[in-house]
Formats: C-alpha cells, structure tokens, sequence
C-alpha cells in the first residue's frame, strides 16, 4: 500500500485528486490532505508518506519553497500545477515528476508506477547497506560466530553500535522501529527505519519475525505458549504473539538453536 498525502490550496483540487486516486487506485492510501502549505510542511515529516502530490502555487509558501524547506522526509514529491511554466524548477529539484490540471487518471497512472519502482529501488538499497553493515562488523559469517558481531543502528542522534547478543526483540512502531536491549531496562532504542529491512538481514544471527509487527532474537526465548493461539515469552517477561503461519517455523528454529 502507497501512503501518500496530497498538498494544495485548491480544496476542489485535493478533494478531486483523493476522488480519483480512491476510485482507480486501491492499492494507494490518502492518510492526509493540507490546503495549507504551512501546515504541510510541519506534518510530512511526521506522517513520512511514501508520496507527496505538491501543488506548486500556493499563497503565502508555494510547493517550490515547501520542498526547499522539507527535512527529514525520505519519501517522493510529484508536483502539480496550472502551468507548464514551473516544470524546469521542479525538475532542478529532483522531483520524481511533474503532472498539469486538470490531472488525468492515465498520467496519474503512470506517476504512480514510477513512484513505486522508485520507492521499491530504494528499500532495496537500504537493505543492502543494512546488510552490508553487518557482513562487516567484524564477525566470521563462515565459521557461524554471529551473536558477537554489531550491528550499526541508525538513530535520531546518530549512529548506535549494538552487539547482536544484547538484541532481544524489535518491535514495529509505524514508519520506525524500537529495538529492545538487555541492558536497556526496557527502555527501547527507537531506529528511524521500517521493520522489515531488518527481517533477512537479521536471519542470520538466530533472529526471526514471528509476527508483523515483532522480530525476535530466538536465544533470549524463554518459553513456547501453545494456548490462545500461541505465543513466546522473552528473556525481559514480554509475551509476544506468533502468527500462525509462523508456529511451526519457530519451533523447528528454536531445536536447532
């Protein structure tokens, strides 16, 4: 699902775009509409869409100057507007493209699909560095040492070096994930990336999601629960979920361990 939110002064505009996007496009999701670019530009950061439609004319902050002030936004912006005029700066902007009104569901189809190669691409390349941060943190992959290699953990104030052993679960938390440590008396190391890159990465290393929304380091299991469906306890007395799929994987993981 395409998380996107739609930025225009023009409630008719935005509401006409959602209609359209609503009706042809089921795989992508509107959490949130601005026709104020004030408003918009405090709250893209926080919401992290995958996509921003950007109206560039606007009163008091056009689009243009919204991006130029944009921080902390990973996402893609595909810009709109009345006129042709504005198509060169907001190319210069490395915006991932550029549609006229009145928007016309074909080239909204065909912004979407390179939205999407695009985002694909790039959660591809970070779960390549992911990886690539933990094939070399000083570990032997071929002689099986794993739970003695770090791993590089990125956070609001910098970069955390974290020993594999000390990794009891994560947790998903919306667009972040909270990493709960041995020592970190269950105060959760909060990492500004998706569960899912850590997913194969941490494999390796006797981790394993057993749901979607938990990643667990299947050493600090202290326990298999087959009632209410079944679920593990943890080292730090957390009882967490298995989803069904999952049981029989588990429990063949946790012999071999």
């Amino acid at each position: 699902m395409l998380k996107v939110v739609l930025v225009d002064d023009e409630k008719e505009s935005l509401e006409a775009i959602s209609k359209t996007l609503e009706i042809y496009f089921p795989n992508v999701a509107v959490i949130n509409m601005f026709d104020d670019s004030i408003k918009a530009l405090s709250a893209i950061p926080l919401l992290q869409p995958d996509l921003v439609f950007l109206d560039i004319e606007m009163p008091g902050m056009n689009g243009l100057e919204l991006v130029m002030r944009l921080e902390e936004f990973k996402g893609e912006i595909i810009f709109i507007a009345a006129y042709n005029q504005y198509a060169l700066n907001a190319i210069k902007l490395s915006a991932l493209d550029y549609l006229l009104k009145p928007v016309a569901p074909s080239d909204l189809e065909a912004a979407l699909l390179k939205a999407e190669t695009e985002i694909a691409n790039k959660k591809r390349l970070e779960q390549f560095r992911v990886l690539s941060n933990l094939l070399y943190s000083g570990g032997d992959l071929r002689n099986g040492i794993h739970q003695k290699h770090k791993v590089a953990l990125p956070t609001f104030d910098g970069i955390s070096y974290v020993s594999m052993e000390s990794i009891i679960r994560i947790e998903a938390n919306q667009n972040y994930c909270e990493f709960y440590l041995v020592d970190g008396n269950n105060k959760p190391l909060i990492i500004s990336r998706n569960i899912g890159i850590y997913e194969e990465s941490l494999e390796i290393y006797h981790f394993m999601r057993i749901h979607r929304s938990h990643i667990i380091n299947l050493k600090m299991v202290k326990e298999f629960v087959r009632q209410d469906g079944g679920y593990v306890k943890m080292v730090d007395d957390t009882s967490i979920e298995v989803s069904r799929g999952k049981r029989e994987i588990l429990l063949e993981r946790l012999e071999q361990i």
